[in-house]
């Protein structure tokens, strides 16, 4: 038995009455004798008495645990398990070893219990090593794994602890079955960088491979001494395989390691790695006989203090990825820009690209790229499924993006500018290109908007591999920009002359309580409100290419948009509305000579999209002759809108709760329109007697009218303005500052309506 006390939690008074609970001999509680198998732990978390020698003196051990890891923990408690295993049956020895080494794979699933594989073109289960062990054991089994990381033990602990409740793993539909009774243990060592490293030489010797180390490494000093590959952590998987598609079947060729067996692999690590993807490279290269030279870059740090003796002197030698000299006039300007604000750098950069002798054959196409992935931007791997007895069958293709055929294009003079805050993993994974911008991407630029650039800022924070000679830093003091006018509905609501509105003050409202009496004209009144709602929509996308319509739920917005769709602006076909970005192609690719919306819905619930692929086509200016700001870049294309495009996102105020600010928003101003709420006539005709009323049986209705259709339909009337009147008071009491308190939504109304 095993008594832990916390001793930080005893006064004075009690910690000289427990003294005898620690005696050596004849341990006492209250006079009452503690067993000799009771175990004693003191903890002390404060340390605010482990210095009181009455107490110290009767320990046999005294312990500083605060470096103890939560896993030493674990580690712990499976020593007890093991302990009880043993008690049970009596045995003091394990059945079965099983050792397994995760060599710091990064996928610890596959590597700990085989790949699903795609062989040609049918998928195939490889069992690992440790499956294979496990086949048939059904004692007790000791699990004794190495050199997986902290994050990877823990995810591997829970996965063995559900096995147990039902006795197998569930690995893709393939049920691998356990021993009931086992232990996991894993090395105190995460990664043993000590034994693995034995086997590497800091000097040339014919017994062991060469580990050369070189740190605070940047371009210029990257001597031309052949192939240099580039690694970071997004990269890493390179070094292990290559895929290739062929004859729309998917292969796996040797990695970058494999490849160089027997020889000396050279890398440019551009970021730190991961301990697991360090003892990976390690292994993996004593496996395949290969020396390395590792040139880490500035920043990039390795925390193990086991490679400092394969550390070289710094020698700074002339750059090697510095490239040619280009011919070109037009392509002379930076290639690559940081700054603190894109959109001046851009018009600097399109007025230098314009202003060559041969700007005429000069085509610029711009990529906002918050919102895009690497796919997007080079290739991507898709495939299909074919299902036929109980095999899946697969055919990839490779596609290549436009943006790559713009870049790789000998005929044409494409330049391809990449601008923007680029998401972290995208930047990681574009450092080839940043790196070889001479040799394979001559027409290529990046402008990488970086806040914290300063005036007397020398060099970037998000590039410190790059010699600062290789870019050009741009601050820009910071501007009061004045946002557009925010265009609020007007009131069109009927003020009733028993409600004394000087009662409440509701100047800052932007409507006020009506009386019960529905209109006489009330069919004419709701066609004009909507005719005057279509009216300003399109007044307003006459100016603007893009606009925010904003309003409370139920105040028409997805509404009036399918309005426009049904009847058009003028005339019926006049206008074409496409929904969600789902459908941006279509929109895109429309070329009549209609409007085009496209209708972005709920667009400030979600913030998993920047929406900066509007950018330029925000800020482009009507009857441009330049109608390269008018080209969005999409899902790995381009497409050229007209005027005539248009983009309408409609969402709840920016109060209300967990609404997010998007990038698109924060870096333009773009025009908003807020909606009040509907007209009383325009809710009576169109929101309850059309769906409700002329919808009732003929018997309901006689039974509201006493047998009059007539009565009938002036008895609803009579129902609905009351609870209109009801659903404006309800509604007004919400000044602008209370938003995202609950408002009543017209199909609440209805409700109330039918309920009635």
């Amino acid at each position: 038995h095993l008594l832990v006390i916390d001793w930080s939690k005893f006064d004075d008074k009690h910690r000289v009455a427990s003294n005898t609970i620690f005696d050596q001999q004849n341990r006492t509680i209250n006079g009452t004798k503690i067993p000799d198998n009771v175990k004693i732990i003191c903890i002390d978390e404060a340390k605010s008495q482990s210095v009181d020698p009455a107490v110290l003196s009767r320990f046999n051990q005294a312990l500083d645990l605060s470096s103890i890891s939560k896993q030493d923990l674990l580690n712990l408690n499976q020593a007890k398990y093991e302990a009880r295993l043993e008690a049970e049956d009596g045995s003091a020895t394990i059945a079965q070893i099983i050792e397994f080494d995760g060599e710091g794979m990064q996928n610890w699933q596959q590597k700990l219990l085989g790949r699903i594989i795609v062989d040609g073109d049918k998928l195939q289960w490889q069992k690992s090593k440790f499956v294979k062990d496990l086949d048939g054991k059904e004692t007790k089994c000791s699990f004794q794994f190495k050199n997986f990381s902290k994050q990877q033990q823990l995810q591997i602990r829970e996965l063995f602890n559900q096995a147990k409740i039902q006795g197998f793993i569930n690995y893709f539909g393939y049920e691998i079955k356990i021993p009931q009774n086992f232990l996991l243990e894993f090395d105190r060592k995460e990664f043993d960088f000590a034994e693995i490293l034995q086997s590497f030489s800091p000097q040339e010797s014919e017994r062991k491979q060469t580990l050369k180390i070189h740190r605070d490494v940047q371009t210029k000093d990257l001597s031309d001494k052949g192939d240099i590959q580039i690694i970071n952590s997004f990269l890493f998987d390179q070094l292990l395989i290559q895929p290739e598609i062929t004859d729309g079947k998917y292969q796996e060729q040797q990695g970058l390691i494999e490849k160089s067996k027997g020889q000396t692999l050279k890398l440019f690590v551009t970021e730190s790695l991961t301990s697991a993807q360090l003892y990976c490279l390690m292994f993996n290269a004593q496996k395949h006989q290969v020396s390395l030279e590792l040139y880490f870059a500035k920043g990039a740090e390795i925390k193990d203090q086991n490679f400092a003796r394969f550390n070289q002197p710094k020698t700074p030698q002339i750059p090697a990825i510095a490239g040619a000299e280009i011919d070109d006039q037009y392509l002379k300007s930076p290639r690559i820009i940081i700054t603190n604000n894109v959109q001046k750098e851009l018009n600097k950069l399109q007025q230098q690209l314009t202003t060559s002798d041969r700007s005429s054959e000069v085509r610029i196409n711009i990529v906002n790229i918050e919102d895009v992935l690497y796919s997007d931007l080079f290739s991507d791997i898709q495939y299909t499924i074919k299902e036929s007895k109980n095999a899946k069958h697969f055919t990839f293709t490779k596609t290549q993006s436009e943006v790559l055929d713009k870049l790789k294009s000998i005929a044409s003079r494409e330049i391809v500018i990449l601008k923007g805050k680029f998401p972290n993993d995208l930047l990681s994974l574009l450092h080839p290109q940043i790196l070889d911008l001479q040799n394979q991407y001559p027409k290529l630029y990046f402008i990488f908007e970086e806040e914290n650039v300063q005036s007397v800022t020398s060099q970037s924070s998000i590039l410190p591999y790059l010699d600062p000679s290789q870019y050009k830093i741009s601050y820009h003091q910071a501007e009061l920009i004045s946002s557009k006018e925010i265009i609020k509905e007007s009131s069109n609501y009927q003020v009733s002359d028993e409600v004394d509105v000087t009662e409440s003050p509701s100047q800052n409202r932007h409507f006020t309580c009506i009386g019960n009496k529905i209109s006489d004209h009330s069919a004419q009144e709701a066609q004009a409100f909507i005719m005057q709602r279509k009216s300003k929509l399109k007044e307003l996308l006459d100016k603007n290419s893009t606009l925010q319509i904003l309003g409370h739920s139920g105040v028409g917005k997805s509404s009036l948009l399918r309005e426009v769709k049904k009847t058009g602006f003028v005339n019926q076909g006049d206008v074409e509305v496409f929904e969600e970005l789902e459908n941006l192609q279509k929109w895109a690719n429309d070329q009549s000579d209609k409007i085009k919306i496209l209708v972005i819905d709920e667009f400030n619930v979600d913030g998993s999209t920047n929406f900066t692929m509007f950018r330029d086509f925000v800020n482009a200016k009507a009857d441009s002759a330049d109608q390269s700001m008018r080209k969005i870049f999409y899902k790995g294309k381009f497409y050229q809108l007209s005027e005539k495009h248009k983009v309408a996102f409609l969402g709840n105020p920016h109060n209300y709760g967990n609404r997010y600010k998007h990038k698109l928003f924060s870096d333009c101003q773009i025009q908003e329109w807020q909606l009040m709420d509907f007209s009383q006539s325009y809710i009576y005709e169109n929101i309850l007697k059309e769906p409700i009323f002329d919808k009732l049986s003929q018997e309901i209705k006689q039974q509201l009218g006493d047998g009059d259709n007539q009565k009938a339909l002036e008895n609803f009337k009579k129902i609905a303005g009351e609870a209109i009147r009801k659903y404006y008071e309800n509604n007004t009491k919400k000044s602008d500052d209370q938003s995202d308190l609950p408002q009543e939504t017209v199909r609440e109304l209805q409700e109330r309506i039918l309920q009635e």
